[in-house]
């Protein structure tokens, strides 16, 4: 059975931010993922240009599966 814990009263409004934040930068990233920037660019292409113009050469740029994410892994460089 549920018992009432005080600490109750700081984890649930945390909680409801905390899904009331995700549902708005999902919505966001919706909205704006229909979007296309100024210059066309994709993602890889504004990646590889930052690389680029800050003289890095070492890096790889590669896709990744999924939505809002990314991966880095220093070891690779990629």
């Amino acid at each position: 059975m549920f018992a009432w814990d005080p600490t109750m009263i700081l984890i649930i409004p945390a909680l409801i931010l905390a899904i009331y934040a995700q549902f708005k930068v999902k919505n966001t990233y919706a909205k704006f993922s229909q979007i296309y920037n100024a210059r066309r660019m994709t993602g890889k292409q504004a990646a590889l240009e930052l690389l680029s113009m800050n003289g890095i050469s070492d890096v790889e740029v590669e896709a990744t599966e999924g939505t809002l994410s990314d991966h880095y892994d220093p070891g690779l460089k990629r």
